[in-house]
């Protein structure tokens, strides 16, 4: 018996071994590529401000306790905060996840070498009035920065935007891209190797004839019109396309919502 014991502890404690080993080749490769996108909602779904109990999001209050996880992927680490959103939003928040990786990141381990940049976005005043007024993105910001600097950012890699309008929000990612390239030489059309950008956003967003939309602080201080929207805030496809062009490997993390604010054109 004591025999069958060792025995099995024994090819135990060899699985458990195996299993830190294998995360630790994966989690210190250098050539990952892809996007995580991942959503607060789905479509038609309604993002709280403020979860009850917290000065954060339903959302943020899931991702800033569930991102630090040493042994689990990114993905792995969203999809366990998506399951704590359906809890603290009581089942009115079905958050969505997609990703295009061709391996895993792990936020908290990670190889030395590779360069990484974080750009953390609030917008609780969008300039339309008392009406787009929100309590949360700041302290969602001030929760994911937190979250990212126990993962080993350091605090010079993160750069937070407080109601910018789409140009600063535009021009920054521009401005990283850069830095990222800095020094390396990447192949034609494609970003520096061994990068990665974690983009984060808290504030509005829309749905406007079937494309998403955050909303900034808007230079013209209305959503009056299709054509307001498109001039002023910052299409999903468009910021998504923007962020894979300059880092090798990102994740998108939008705490926002998507109403539809005009009626679809008729058939």
């Amino acid at each position: 018996m004591a025999v069958l014991v060792l025995s099995v502890v024994g090819w135990w404690g060899y699985g458990v071994v195996s299993e830190q080993r294998a995360i630790a080749r994966e989690a210190n490769r250098e050539d990952i590529r892809g996007q995580v996108v991942s959503y607060a909602t789905a479509r038609g779904e309604e993002a709280i401000d403020k979860a009850p109990g917290h000065d954060t999001s339903a959302y943020t209050t899931a991702i800033s306790k569930t991102l630090y996880q040493k042994n689990k992927t990114i993905v792995d680490a969203l999809v366990d905060a998506h399951k704590e959103v359906t809890i603290l939003s009581e089942l009115r928040q079905r958050p969505f996840l997609s990703t295009s990786m061709n391996g895993h990141i792990y936020l908290a381990t990670q190889p030395a070498t590779r360069k990484k940049r974080a750009i953390l976005v609030s917008v609780d005043d969008p300039n339309i009035g008392k009406s787009g007024l929100l309590e949360g993105p700041k302290h969602d910001v001030a929760a994911v920065s937190a979250a990212l600097i126990a993962m080993g950012f350091p605090a010079d890699t993160l750069r937070r935007l407080h109601n910018p309008d789409r140009a600063q929000i535009e021009a920054e990612i521009e401005k990283v891209g850069q830095e990222l390239a800095k020094d390396a030489k990447p192949e034609p059309g494609q970003p520096p190797s061994n990068t990665l950008l974690v983009f984060f956003f808290s504030g509005h967003g829309v749905e406007v004839e079937g494309l998403d939309y955050i909303i900034p602080s808007l230079a013209h201080g209305r959503l009056d019109r299709p054509e307001d929207v498109a001039l002023d805030a910052v299409s999903t496809q468009r910021l998504t396309k923007s962020i894979d062009n300059v880092a090798a490997a990102s994740v998108v993390i939008l705490d926002t919502h998507f109403p539809a604010i005009f009626a679809n054109p008729a058939r």
